[in-house]
């Protein structure tokens, strides 16, 4: 991030509200038809036929502790990209971007593994997600992602 001002994407999850840092948000999407993969985890909700690729698309719900529901048809996915390859996380809402700060963000002690730090916007906390962290647990092997 930005020592100055972060840009974010903000997503609600279950009942929470978590920010990406933009520049690694490639895409938002709408739920699509998937492939099922045989003997995937549980978080692996299948591949997106993706601008003729296959997209692996992870249920973020699943993996932040949160009892999914089946994902629909008008669920949203985002597209976030790591070095070379793309990967998708179920969300439950985009509600839009906002910069921030760099005071406003306080570092999480014992707080798990994938948020590694907290703001508020005066109203409601918001937890900035470690991708770096989601990626190396919970990614397929680059064979399944998008290679660019």
């Amino acid at each position: 991030m930005n020592a100055e001002r972060s840009a974010l994407l903000l997503l609600r999850v279950d009942q929470a509200r978590y920010g990406l840092p933009i520049a690694e948000v490639r895409e938002v999407g709408a739920m699509q038809a998937m492939e099922k993969v045989v003997g995937a985890p549980p978080y692996l909700l299948g591949l997106l036929n993706r601008h003729g690729q296959p997209l692996p698309l992870l249920d973020l719900r699943r993996i932040l502790g949160a009892q999914p529901p089946p994902p629909r048809l008008d669920d949203l996915f985002v597209v976030v990209q790591r070095e070379d390859s793309l990967l998708a996380l179920l969300v439950d809402e985009v509600l839009g971007v906002v910069t921030m700060d760099a005071a406003d963000f306080r570092p999480l002690v014992n707080s798990g593994p994938f948020v590694r730090q907290v703001a508020s916007d005066g109203h409601e906390l918001l937890q900035i997600l470690d991708l770096e962290t989601v990626w190396t647990a919970y990614a397929p092997s680059s064979k399944a992602s998008l290679t660019l």
